[in-house]
């Protein structure tokens, strides 16, 4: 690591302040050649569903997936990464879905959900890529959720391709 990316980590470390993290971040892909958004997998975040008091609380995943023609695909689900993977085959008939794009390390995506779902609507995503790999994830439509972002980790899927975009 050269001695400005070390500068650029101790500021942000020092400060904690997103800009300092976001300079980090996009100086370390540009000298390391690594990608900022991975696409040779799945970001997942952990939901509980509180839903069913009845017996022992099923534990969900939100799942996202993000294509390098600029497609992002969204889920939620209980299943394994591979099986969540090829539903969020970007061509599966009940994929949702929507357009990404990344400025720096911050990322906008859609999701439309599938004509044949039970409902039709879009929803608009923000989104901050972390210096640990995470997504940080902001649900621009559903205001009364919980306003704080979600943190997404990756899941890399074998075979899925290259490392990613960005």
């Amino acid at each position: 690591m050269d001695t400005r990316l070390r500068e650029l980590e101790r500021q942000w470390r020092a400060t904690g302040s997103w800009e300092d993290e976001e300079a980090f971040v996009l100086a370390r892909a540009r000298e390391t050649g690594q990608p900022l958004l991975r696409e040779d997998g799945l970001y997942l975040s952990r939901l509980e569903d509180p839903a069913d008091a009845q017996g022992p609380i099923p534990v969900y995943y939100l799942w996202l997936r993000f294509s390098p023609e600029g497609v992002a695909g969204v889920t939620t689900s209980s299943g394994e990464a591979e099986l969540v993977g090829e539903w969020l085959a970007l061509d599966h008939p009940h994929c949702s879905s929507g357009k990404w794009t990344q400025e720096g390390a911050r990322l906008e995506f859609d999701q439309a959900d599938h004509p044949g779902g039970i409902g039709y609507t879009i929803s608009h995503y923000r989104a901050r890529l972390r210096a640990d790999g995470s997504l940080d994830v902001e649900d621009k439509v559903r205001p009364n959720e919980d306003p704080r972002p979600r943190t997404y980790g990756f899941q890399p899927l074998p075979g899925a391709g290259p490392q990613g975009a960005g």
